[in-house]
């Protein structure tokens, strides 16, 4: 969508949001389970995306956490905040486990994360990974 906003010259700032096709448009998604198309990076993905797993809803919310992270980088003048925090870390034991529920193809619960994680993981029929790595969480 495209609008035009008619401000006197010199009163205004117009800034542009790209989502990488990742937004739906369409108010009746609003309240419907998220899908892998509303993923682009997982540093980048709203905490109840990740928490919620295939039970999270799309909604206007999202659209705010993306603002918001745009916003932060914009009005700071700093690095996007993935770069500013990437000396922290998940604490291992945490992150063992968030691993083991995310990754696990018998859990259900979390199949659109775990089609984020393992899109380049290609596997045999026995589950060992042919090529490949999962994604970084």
């Amino acid at each position: 969508h495209i609008f035009a906003m008619r401000l006197p010259s010199g009163s205004g700032i117009m800034a542009k949001l790209a989502d990488y096709g990742t937004a739906n448009v369409d108010s009746a998604a609003n309240g419907q389970q998220v899908t892998i198309a509303q993923f682009t990076t997982l540093e980048n993905t709203p905490a109840d995306f990740m928490i919620l797993g295939d039970k999270a809803c799309q909604g206007h919310g999202h659209d705010n956490w993306g603002l918001g992270l745009c916003m932060l980088h914009l009005f700071t003048g700093h690095a996007p905040y993935e770069e500013i925090l990437e000396d922290v870390t998940c604490p291992p034991n945490l992150r063992k486990r968030l691993c083991k529920i995310w990754e696990c193809e018998d859990e259900e619960e979390f199949s659109v994360i775990r089609g984020v994680i393992l899109a380049d993981v290609y596997k045999d029929e026995e589950g060992h990974i042919l090529e490949g790595e999962p994604n970084e969480v």
